[in-house]
């Protein structure tokens, strides 16, 4: 017969090599994605999938369900939208944006569109984006995010989004992952605040049609943008899709970089994730063939940031 301490001996190792087994197939499951997802070697430092909770609360539980019953209903809303995009219609091009905060100018953004480029053996379209704030207004308005979107030119939707924040006293790196195949998103945060360290990871369902957060800025170039047109886009952000509602209405002549341009107006929100704390976004794009966005304004809880085209470039 198995004395008491046999017995406790035989259920630590039973523990032990469900463990093992659970670790291995995590192991085994990273390497995968790394190969999927093309991810450089800080970014497979990030992806570790034993930070995913696989017990969840009961009102977790509630909210996935809730969810999933949202997300249900996306599909059909959000095919209106993707049947009008036009691929062929997006500039590969560079805008820079001065930004400014209370009426003063607080730094630049630059959005960037890159040609075509392989990752993982995939087709795929970068854009990038970067929010600097100027030395002199670091005390009001700190900001120093890069942004990146992998888009996969077959069917313009992101494969991978990260984003890095390097400010005073904070250091974020979150990392984005989309898998078309299995209709699952992944996120993973590396977040530093006040020396104490914060590790998160999360995965949940996917809709067929998608952006991220800055992916969905360059889709809009795509779209017709007439007046009185009203687009309802699926935002992925931490692994959760958002149904966002935009709305194109008149817009008005600007005077940009020394010339008239006419401009239809957006009106949005949840578009720039990068700005904090925003409460509604706006954005002015050209009324031509190029749809270049020349003026946008993010609603804060206290002011707002207004960015608008200084130049741009091939």
């Amino acid at each position: 017969m198995f004395s008491i301490k046999k017995l406790f001996l035989f259920f630590i190792i039973i523990l032990i090599l469900i463990f093992s087994l659970g670790a291995e197939s995590n192991i085994d499951r990273q390497k995968e994605m790394v190969k999927f997802f093309g991810l450089n070697d800080k970014e497979e430092k990030q992806v570790d999938l034993g930070r995913i909770k696989t017990k969840k609360s009961k009102k977790d539980e509630k909210k996935d369900q809730k969810y999933l019953a949202e997300l249900k209903g996306m599909e059909g809303i959000s095919a209106a939208s993707w049947k009008l995009f036009k691929q062929e219609a997006i500039n590969k091009e560079q805008l820079t944006l001065e930004i400014s905060y209370m009426g003063l100018t607080a730094g630049e953004l630059v959005l960037k569109v890159t040609p075509e480029e392989i990752v993982a053996d995939k087709k795929v379209i970068k854009a990038s984006a970067a929010l600097k704030s100027v030395s002199v207004y670091k005390l009001f308005f700190e900001a120093n995010d890069n942004l990146e979107s992998y888009i996969l030119k077959d069917s313009f939707i992101p494969l991978k989004h990260t984003l890095v924040q390097n400010e005073k006293g904070k250091k974020l790196r979150e990392i984005q992952l989309f898998d078309h195949d299995k209709l699952t998103g992944y996120f993973f945060s590396d977040k530093i605040e006040e020396k104490k360290e914060a590790k998160k990871g999360t995965t949940g369902q996917l809709p067929k049609l998608f952006q991220d957060s800055l992916s969905s800025i360059i889709f809009l170039t795509g779209l017709p943008l007439k007046k009185g047109d009203h687009y309802k886009i699926p935002i992925v952000d931490k692994a959760r899709a958002k149904l966002v509602s935009i709305d194109v209405t008149a817009g008005e002549d600007m005077e940009i970089a020394g010339k008239k341009v006419k401009t239809v107006k957006l009106n949005a929100s949840g578009l720039l994730s990068v700005i904090k704390k925003q409460r509604q976004v706006t954005f002015w794009f050209s009324n031509d063939e190029f749809h270049r966005l020349v003026k946008l304004e993010a609603e804060l809880n206290v002011g707002m940031i207004t960015g608008k085209l200084v130049r741009h470039s091939k």
